[in-house]
């Protein structure tokens, strides 16, 4: 695999990591999903190359929520009976913690930037915070009532939880793990996602069968969108602008216009889909369908299913449960034809040598954080945060070009 790159040792250490990361244990060319199984206590590890199980883990009963943290290759589970977070080795496959937390832990995100899990416990009303370098609760912080889900903002500063039994959504700093506001959202939130670009968060109401759009700014929604009887998850794909939404009591997937908050089409979804997670070049669609055992591959571009994959019995997956790789080429990075500046850059950054017909920028942990469909060589950077940003650029034979750029 090693043969198409240069070697490590011929490149800067930040692109040693990066490298290390495109072609390591954690984020493989073609990826894989872990689809943890309530009913039965496994994992099942699915090969996205083939679309087939690879391999399952043993785990503790009722494993419901899911959290992948791709810098430290851990991969987290909720278990819902026994009250534990279990925490699994990327690498090895093997189970290498388990960690006590609240009662009935449910959703589970992390934030990789502040190496820290947060668990909410659905029946303590709390959210457990664990200190991922020595898997301890180092927090326990008060929410509202039935929290739910998980989820952590694009920029990593905040995390949100659903409280499904009082219809509202807590935010909590990452710097400080205190909470800063309630927002008042639908009947019954469960899952979550965000555009990192309009600064919007879009939250499932499960009862009231809608989404309520938050502005991320003022913490207030500002709009409502009709989905499904029962939505779940949510999922933006980035190259289309369109927002996916499963809804497990009428066994659909709503495909929405995020231009105009309108449903686009209704995809047929058989088996009480729940948890879904999108791959990292946004072509394919992997949704869980908890009474069906198996996971449905939707073609994104045809809107068709691709591939069943049985799993175990009762699967949910609430989170992100794919792994994949941006794709980003280290010879591109070495391109010496193409020319960058201002290089670190405060805002504009301009490359001269390629039009670009399509722009996908991606951070330094390779997910997506703005695309541009139009021909350009000029991009404006002023709106994303400090760090290490990748422009993964398509010329107009269909080739890919890549430079690195840091916001200062």
């Amino acid at each position: 695999m090693l043969a198409h790159y240069l070697s490590p040792q011929q490149l800067s250490p930040l692109l040693a990591v990066l490298l290390s990361l495109l072609t390591g244990p954690f984020l493989h060319a073609q990826g894989f999903a872990y689809i943890p199984s309530f009913n039965d206590g496994e994992v099942a590890v699915i090969d996205l190359s083939t679309n087939t199980v690879a391999t399952t883990i043993a785990v503790e009963n009722t494993p419901l929520g899911i959290a992948i943290n791709e810098l430290t290759g851990k991969i987290y589970l909720t278990h819902q009976t026994p009250n534990t977070v279990s925490v699994i080795d990327a690498t090895t496959l093997a189970v290498e913690s388990v960690i006590p937390v609240g009662d009935a832990p449910t959703g589970i995100a992390v934030s990789e930037a502040g190496n820290k899990v947060y668990v909410a416990n659905q029946n303590d009303h709390t959210l457990s915070i664990i200190e991922a370098g020595s898997n301890m609760v180092t927090a326990t912080v008060a929410v509202g009532e039935g929290p739910f889900g998980v989820f952590t903002s694009p920029d990593q500063s905040r995390v949100y939880v659903t409280n499904q039994l009082e219809g509202t959504v807590s935010v909590i700093a990452t710097a400080t793990d205190l909470v800063t506001a309630t927002i008042p959202v639908g009947i019954g939130p469960i899952g979550m996602a965000f555009h990192p670009t309009t600064n919007k968060a879009y939250v499932a109401n499960f009862g009231s069968d809608d989404i309520s759009v938050i502005d991320m700014t003022s913490d207030t929604v500002e709009s409502t969108i009709t989905a499904g009887d029962g939505t779940y998850a949510l999922v933006i794909n980035l190259l289309t602008q369109q927002l996916y939404a499963t809804n497990s009591l009428d066994n659909t997937l709503s495909v929405i216009d995020l231009a105009t908050s309108t449903l686009e089409t209704s995809i047929a979804m058989p088996g009480g889909p729940v948890g879904m997670s999108i791959a990292d070049d946004e072509l394919n669609l992997y949704v869980v369908n908890y009474y069906g055992d198996q996971v449905t591959v939707v073609d994104l571009l045809t809107y068709t299913a691709t591939h069943t994959v049985g799993v175990g019995i009762s699967p949910i997956a609430l989170g992100d449960f794919v792994v994949g790789s941006p794709l980003v080429r280290v010879e591109d990075l070495q391109n010496t034809a193409l020319r960058v500046y201002p290089n670190p850059t405060r805002g504009w950054v301009q490359v001269n040598g390629l039009s670009a017909n399509r722009t996908i920028v991606l951070d330094q942990w390779g997910r997506t954080v703005r695309v541009i469909n139009e021909t350009v060589n000029r991009y404006d950077l002023s709106g994303l945060p400090t760090g290490v940003y990748f422009l993964w650029m398509e010329d107009i034979d269909g080739q890919w070009y890549a430079v690195r750029v840091v916001k200062a």
